[in-house]
């Protein structure tokens, strides 16, 4: 197998490869288990429309065992009271470290308002362990982009045994989110949106953004945003259907192109206040206002209008390893053994690998969380290498 460095240069780079390339060298991603849908907005849509289309989505599968995804954010929540309100026979399911975490608790009030079953998966170690990584590689087609989240890996199991799981995030886009300051020029709020890591030297990294830039030239923004979701996720999920059915809302014509077709706000709010969902009144992990407030106090506003996408990235949380939990120091130290016994960076022989940067990534790794993904994306490509050849 010839190696394509250039797709590996873009994934160490940005976390993803553009425009569905792998690894080998001429090969691109041909999805086997889902249909990519097409971008059309329509004039005149209404929240109205968009809970429409939600709701005729949702009932497809009616009579089916429903999971759903629960964070403590509002995107999941949306999906979860849809499925409540139109009676399916839905389970809210929540992964982290600790049962006592701000989103699980937040989790089990929204289920307990509803009414629902709820279920706690842990974030064990081993699921990040060397071990576990090379298992779960072996179901990538041709480079680690497309590797399962290794959550769902690990929990396949149980996540088989519902006829679908929904992760609720997926209604909306980095580049679409209205709670950071944006450019309005779309190519600087795409750059804005990406973070282009320093383990790749100045030059490579200079082409991989030109490379962005002109694959996402003259493009609307939700083009922009569809494209960015199918280089970053698409490939995951394809591959994921080899381990249980997974389905999620954004994989739905009618209910992308009615979403995209509002203009840039809070869409998820906007149905959950406009319907008088019960859990909206709920706390939220999600709002950054109180995160933000001292940088303003101390600042002032010119500062938080220049946040980068490190910063940005740095604070958003997630179910898989948002500082909520306060368990992320497991996620880093992980990382870090992994890299010690993968004898990172010397022994992948990369040249447009910045060593000094890696090197001084893995010592302070502890320290930054961001670093922790840097490296991860490093020892994923070990692993793929070993395995590959």
């Amino acid at each position: 197998m010839n190696i394509d460095n250039e797709a590996i240069a873009e994934y160490l780079t940005i976390g993803y490869t553009l425009d569905w390339k792998t690894f080998e060298e001429g090969k691109k991603y041909k999805p086997r288990n889902m249909k990519f849908p097409k971008l059309k907005t329509r004039p005149d849509v209404t929240i109205a429309d968009v809970k429409r289309e939600l709701k005729n989505y949702f009932m497809k599968f009616a009579g089916k065992k429903v999971a759903v995804m629960l964070s403590g954010g509002k995107d999941s929540r949306l999906v979860v009271e849809m499925c409540n309100s139109l009676g399916l026979d839905a389970t809210a399911i929540t992964i982290g470290y600790r049962r006592d975490s701000r989103e699980n608790i937040i989790a089990e009030k929204v289920s307990s308002a509803l009414g629902i079953p709820h279920m706690f998966l842990e974030l064990k170690p081993e699921i990040y362990s060397e071990q576990n990584l090379r298992q779960s590689i072996l179901f990538c087609e041709a480079d680690p982009t497309s590797l399962p989240f290794l959550t769902h890996y690990y929990y396949r199991d149980t996540l088989s045994n519902f006829d679908v799981v929904f992760e609720g995030h997926y209604l909306t886009t980095s580049l679409r989110e209205d709670r950071f300051y944006q450019p309005k020029d779309n190519m600087k709020r795409l750059l804005r949106a990406i973070t282009f890591d320093s383990i790749i030297k100045e030059a490579a990294r200079e082409k991989v953004k030109q490379r962005l830039i002109l694959q996402n030239e003259n493009e609307m923004l939700n083009e922009m945003c569809l494209q960015e979701f199918k280089d970053a996720l698409f490939k995951k999920f394809d591959i994921t259907k080899n381990l249980f059915n997974l389905e999620w809302p954004n994989n739905d014509e009618n209910v992308l192109n009615a979403i995209w077709s509002l203009p840039d706000k809070g869409t998820v709010k906007a149905i959950l206040k406009k319907y008088d969902y019960g859990t909206r009144r709920l706390p939220c992990t999600r709002s950054p206002f109180p995160l933000y407030f001292p940088w303003i106090i101390h600042y002032g506003y010119k500062y938080l209008k220049n946040l980068t996408g490190g910063v940005r990235g740095g604070l958003i949380s997630n179910a898989d390893m948002g500082p909520w939990c306060g368990y992320e120091k497991i996620h880093m130290n992980i990382v870090k053994n992994l890299a010690g016994k993968l004898s990172l960076p010397d022994s992948l022989g990369l040249e447009f690998l910045d060593n000094s940067v890696v090197k001084r990534k893995i010592e302070r790794i502890s320290q930054r969380r961001d670093y922790a993904s840097s490296i991860e994306r490093l020892v994923r490509v070990k692993i793929w290498l070993e395995e590959a050849r």
